[in-house]
């Protein structure tokens, strides 16, 4: 089952490489890549983000397939960075979002910490 995110994925591929276990250096950078192309899509859009380390490691986790290799992971930084933004969009009326997005562990979920 697919998941549905608060904002549009870019097309656009860096790498369709099939990660294995001997990758893992590989697939950090991948990951590090995507999670920076997404940060900038959406800071292009007038908000003012930033992530913790551990938003990458999710990342990577969420978007790595067995089947696709790293090419899911695109699509899973614009989830995982976007949907707090687009909640937080909705709660201050559409105004830009400044903050930091947060992973916890516990939860396994990403949040934003909204700047003063």
């Amino acid at each position: 089952m697919r998941e549905r995110c608060g904002l549009r994925h870019s097309d656009d591929s860096i790498c369709g490489v099939s990660l294995t276990s001997s990758a893992t250096r590989r697939s950090r950078k991948i990951g590090q890549l995507h999670t920076d192309k997404c940060l900038g899509i959406i800071n292009g859009k007038g908000h003012e983000l930033s992530y913790a380390p551990g938003v990458v490691e999710y990342i990577q986790e969420k978007g790595y397939s067995e089947h696709f290799g790293a090419r899911p992971m695109l699509n899973a930084a614009m989830c995982v960075l976007g949907d707090p933004v687009a909640e937080q969009m909705l709660i201050n009326g559409g105004r830009p979002v400044r903050g930091i997005i947060k992973h916890d562990r516990r939860s396994k979920k990403c949040s934003l910490e909204v700047a003063a």
